[in-house]
């Protein structure tokens, strides 16, 4: 159904959410933290990831480090929904003046002609590779470009890319002039890229570039509790957003929300707080407000652990999918968003594993 937030359509409002939020903040722990959320990430709070979690703060630590390396090349892994999108945006928060140049460009679903054109841009009239344009390595000059799903850029576009991080330079499509720039290219893959490497021709050499700054998000699941800390600090987010004043969750809820096994990982309890908190009315947000996935009053229960773990990859697969679909009542462009794949592979997997619609 529709969103309800409020309209932030002056500065007032702006500063008035970036005090809310950095009071939240601050609340939390000595550390800095941040919404959570590219879409949501206000200007003026590059802080870094939300969490206690020891792994956490090494890779908060670590993308300070990463940014010192303006333009050093990044490679950035994780399971769909641990914050892949926002730890690249924070690395280019760190140390960036140029906040707006940044741009993710997916991978996915796309001919090598379109990606060379459009990350090196197009000089000649031919059309083999669209329109006359300039690439996002031209036009991101000064920022960051990052390759959602890179494993499944093709051969022809990885040369390139290669040659370009090693010079700093690369002709456009059709063009006879080098052009010179400085981006950060950060890779981003759900997958092990090792295995690309030895069995999908993915250049090697590539992947050592981008390996040289590695990050590995951990799951939600293994991150304790930092799920009632991230459950919090959207609460209260939303509280601001919705114009809520939820004080707690109930004993029960805090729970359920430590023993579920987060398939979605952060962005599923994010959207799971957001529907909590929109919904509630009381101060206290009960195990009604959660999706009916979760153990329920009745007893009905979501596959845990213990039943997850006698499922193979595929069934695992299978009851994510049918999770996030039930969560976003049908609606396959935000469950795809959700599962961070596109809607044609997410269309084939519930032909696969025959899900009903």
């Amino acid at each position: 159904g529709p969103r309800v937030y409020k309209v932030l359509d002056s500065k007032t409002a702006q500063n008035d959410l970036k005090d809310v939020v950095a009071e939240l903040t601050e609340s939390m722990s000595e550390h800095r933290y941040q919404t959570g959320s590219v879409s949501h990430n206000f200007d003026g709070l590059p802080y870094g990831l939300v969490g206690k979690h020891p792994s956490i703060i090494r890779i908060n630590e670590f993308i300070q480090l990463v940014s010192k390396a303006r333009y050093a090349p990044c490679l950035i892994r994780g399971e769909s929904g641990s914050g892949k999108d926002l730890c690249a945006k924070l690395i280019h928060q760190a140390n960036n003046i140029h906040d707006d140049l940044f741009f993710v460009k997916d991978c996915e679903n796309s001919t090598t002609y379109k990606l060379l054109g459009d990350l090196f841009g197009v000089e000649d009239d031919s059309g083999v590779y669209g329109p006359k344009r300039k690439g996002l390595l031209e036009i991101y000059n000064g920022g960051t470009v990052v390759l959602n799903n890179i494993e499944k850029l093709p051969p022809g576009v990885q040369d390139k890319l290669l040659f370009y991080l090693e010079e700093r330079a690369f002709k456009p499509m059709g063009g006879t002039r080098p052009v010179v720039s400085n981006v950060r290219v950060i890779g981003i893959s759900q997958h092990n890229l090792e295995w690309f490497v030895k069995h999908q021709n993915f250049n090697p050499d590539l992947f050592y570039h981008l390996n040289a700054f590695e990050i590995d998000l951990p799951p939600l699941r293994d991150r304790g509790d930092d799920i009632i800390t991230l459950a919090h600090f959207y609460r209260q987010y939303y509280n601001f957003l919705f114009g809520k004043s939820t004080l707690s969750f109930t004993p029960q809820v805090e729970q359920l929300l430590l023993e579920y096994h987060w398939p979605g990982n952060v962005k599923e309890l994010k959207d799971a707080i957001e529907r909590a908190v929109f919904i509630a009315n009381s101060s206290q947000i009960t195990s009604k407000e959660l999706p009916g996935y979760f153990k329920s009053s009745t007893g009905n229960d979501a596959p845990g652990e213990d039943f997850l773990g006698n499922c193979s990859m595929r069934e695992m697969e299978r009851i994510h999918i049918e999770h996030v679909l039930s969560f976003t009542k049908g609606n396959k462009s935000k469950a795809a968003s959700i599962l961070e794949i596109s809607r044609t592979t997410l269309r084939e997997k519930i032909r696969q594993y025959g899900i009903s619609e």
